[in-house]
């Protein structure tokens, strides 16, 4: 071995300076701890008679550095071992110049709290006369990864194969073959999305996805707003001091060949024009010989690709990105160039058509063939040196299929996304799932979510999972999740802000899943689901009310016609200091539905009840809708291929904060037997709070009952009067939501 160490010189301490190694290693941040043998009961050291622990108070970092031949094959070897007081496994980086980068898991507990060694090698082509070894301990508690017997070896290749590539500069010996019949001049040789990688804020010298931060203020996102997939990155202003006009800064290697071109392409979205790329040591069509390149990206209101070509004049070709005072979001890296094609690309037809969603699992089998040298008492271990693989996935559909009595009917399998405020309906025909999403603004604090039913006889109730970590399959031991089940009048809520078991992440999706309560029920189960949340998006589209009809009075009724499968569209005027406002459609002789869009598209309410229902939208200040002070755009669309007409109800708040409707009470007998009563049904919206009031003079009012709804139509029942008259009205009470 060029070099050999086993930490037997250093001095049995906490260690806090270089010099108390007494031998090659550097102590580059925090601080160690090295052991002797037996200090520890049951702690015996790989070999010799110490090792090391990489965190003494503070998580430590050591280095060396070895003498190299440039395009020399070397074998890093090491001992590493859990600490077996630690609950959890532990982790370190390893860093090996500026080849290998990689993070060591130790998790092997020995018996009887004894150490476990565990063996890694790893092999390396030198690219400098001197390479940095580096070991950098990734916990920040008491307990971290331990370290003995460090080795580094000249690997001499043995005359048994010949190592080749297609690329001409790649080739050990001056070998070149035609491309195969399955070769590409060209490939994807690295491509990053952040997807999968930890949301939130990174720390300085985090990794994420390939990336090392430089400078802080990077935080991963996951949202639908993402360039591709679901994830993205941003990097904004650092807000440590006034004077601190630096931002967030992420870099990474790429891997190129000498001399070979590629095609770099990155998309951004920023908010000015100081942010700016480095890419280092490149040959580019501007400039004589070798140059770091430094271009700012531009600023854009959407996401664009910046494109870059070059020939690569090292192995490795650094790569920055950094901001100073603009926000930069960052999303869909991609390396395009030359490769080995060591392998032909293998067909998945046998996945075709197979549900995508779940974990996937890549199983690589060696199949070589030809000598080997078993007989030197050496084991020849299959190596995958790299691979990747591309999964193109068509949208989503939803399949038609046939249910046990040979009814056909369309199952939703898509995940429909859930607008602010937007009621939405839902079916379950026997036990499928139903999968929503919904993405609140940067800025929110709260979010509601509500399932409701439009009818309850022969109708299955259900319940919502939540969860940001994908749709929950409700196994509490895989699956990290919320639930709320329908109560007994078919309504259920969930409400998210900072607190409980899933806090409000505001920005990020929420996954929605919604199953049967009871999955032996042969019932449908149909429900309507709304989500709320508050905040400022700003990227809403305002509704086009250029040529919309504007409603001669705040309050009144007004009769106008609908083109058959057309859509009319009125103007709302709401006066100022209105606690609360009513849009009812009545008189419809088509099956139409009515939305209530506010001028600047950032409030929707909508009311979707069956057929020839008349239609409710309520309007309440809050923490959703701040003010309900002017114009609201309605539009009532034609569901049906004939012309039809409607009545527009519009009702303010009265001083008490009511709302009266202008729709009549259905009235029935429910019993002639003592004691004698009636039935009372009245529209209603659910979620809203109602009292049914009686007077024997149309003037003199006496509240009887109040409740909540939680269908389209709210059900009191009261006692008849014998003798006399007796009127009934009903209330919409401040309460509601």
């Amino acid at each position: 071995p060029i070099m050999e160490d086993g930490f037997e010189a250093a001095e049995n301490d906490f260690i806090e300076d270089s010099t108390m190694f007494n031998s090659g290693w550097q102590l580059e941040a925090g601080d160690v701890y090295a052991y002797a043998s037996g200090e520890v009961s049951g702690w015996t050291a790989h070999s010799g008679d110490q090792f090391i622990e990489l965190n003494g108070f503070e998580p430590g970092t050591i280095s060396t550095n070895v003498i190299t031949a440039v395009n020399q094959f070397y074998r890093l070897t090491f001992a590493y071992a859990k600490n077996p007081d630690s609950e959890d496994s532990l982790e370190m980086k390893v860093k090996v110049g500026s080849v290998i980068d990689l993070k060591v898991t130790a998790s092997v507990e020995g018996e009887n709290k004894s150490l476990d060694w565990e063996i890694k090698q790893l092999e390396f082509t030198a690219t400098e006369t001197s390479t940095k070894i580096e070991f950098k301990s990734l916990e920040e508690g008491e307990y971290a990864v331990l370290l003995d017997t460090v080795m580094v070896a000249e690997v001499e290749p043995a005359n048994l194969y010949a190592t080749f590539s297609e690329l001409e500069n790649l080739a050990r010996d001056p070998m070149k073959f035609n491309y195969a019949p399955y070769a590409t001049k060209e490939e994807q040789v690295l491509f990053s999305g952040f997807e999968d990688a930890p949301v939130g804020y990174a720390k300085l010298d985090d990794e994420i996805d390939g990336w090392t931060v430089t400078n802080e203020q990077v935080r991963v996102s996951q949202s639908a707003k993402a360039h591709s997939g679901g994830y993205y990155a941003t990097l904004s202003r650092n807000k440590t001091g006034e004077g601190d006009e630096t931002g967030g800064a992420i870099t990474r290697e790429l891997p190129t060949a000498v001399g070979q071109d590629y095609r770099l392409s990155f998309v951004t979205h920023a908010g000015g024009n100081d942010a700016e790329y480095v890419l280092g040591g490149v040959i580019t069509n501007a400039f004589e010989g070798m140059i770091t390149l430094t271009n700012s990206i531009p600023a854009s209101s959407q996401w664009t690709t910046n494109r870059i070509q070059f020939t690569a004049s090292r192995s490795v070709t650094p790569f920055t990105i950094r901001t100073e005072s603009a926000a930069v979001r960052l999303d869909t890296i991609e390396l395009i160039g030359p490769g080995p094609h060591n392998l032909a690309e293998e067909s998945l037809d046998i996945l075709r058509g197979e549900r995508a969603m779940g974990d996937w699992v890549l199983e690589v089998r060696d199949h070589r063939v030809g000598p080997d040298d078993s007989g030197a008492g050496e084991k020849i271990d299959p190596t995958l040196v790299s691979w990747y693989i591309k999964i193109i996935g068509s949208d989503a559909e939803d399949t038609e299929v046939t249910d046990e009595k040979d009814r056909t009917y369309t199952r939703d399998d898509t995940a429909d996304s859930l607008e602010n405020g937007k009621k939405s309906r839902g079916k379950i025909v026997e036990n499928e799932t139903n999968y929503w999403t919904v993405e609140t603004c940067e800025e929110s604090t709260k979010l509601t979510i509500e399932l409701s039913s439009i009818k309850k006889r022969n109708n299955a109730k259900v319940s919502l999972l939540a969860s940001y970590g994908g749709f929950p399959t409700g196994d509490a031991s895989t699956d990290d999740y919320v639930k709320v089940d329908m109560n007994d009048s078919y309504f259920a809520k969930l409400e998210l802000d900072d607190s409980g078991h899933l806090p409000l992440q505001p920005g990020e999706l929420l996954y929605l899943t919604v199953q049967k309560m009871d999955t032996n029920t042969t019932q449908r189960a149909i429900y309507d689901i709304v989500a709320k949340w508050n905040g400022n998006c700003d990227d809403e589209d305002p509704p086009d009310g250029a040529s919309a009809e504007r409603l001669a009075k705040a309050e009144g009724s007004t009769t106008f016609s609908l083109a058959a499968g057309g859509t009319s569209r009125l103007v709302w005027s709401v006066p100022a200091n209105t606690p609360a406002a009513l849009l009812e459609l009545t008189g419809l002789n088509v099956d139409a539905d009515v939305e209530l869009i506010s001028a600047n598209g950032r409030h929707v309410r909508n009311s979707i009840n069956r057929e020839q229902s008349p239609e409710q939208i309520v309007l309440r200040e809050g923490d959703y809708i701040p003010t309900l002070e002017g114009d609201w755009i309605i539009e009532v669309t034609n569901h049906e291929a004939e012309p039809g007409e409607f009545t527009v109800n519009t009702t303010l708040a009265t001083e008490q904060g009511d709302l009266v409707s202008s729709q009549p009470i259905a009235l029935g007998i429910e019993s002639q037997f003592w004691p004698p009563t009636v039935r009372l049904a009245w529209p209603s919206v659910p979620g809203e709070q109602y009292i049914l009031e009686t007077s024997s003079n149309l003037v003199d009012w006496k509240p009887l009952k109040e409740q909540a709804a939680d269908t389209d139509e709210v059900i009191f029942h009261t006692e008849r009067a014998w003798f006399g008259e007796r009127f009934f009205r009903v209330k919409q009470v401040t309460g509601g939501n």
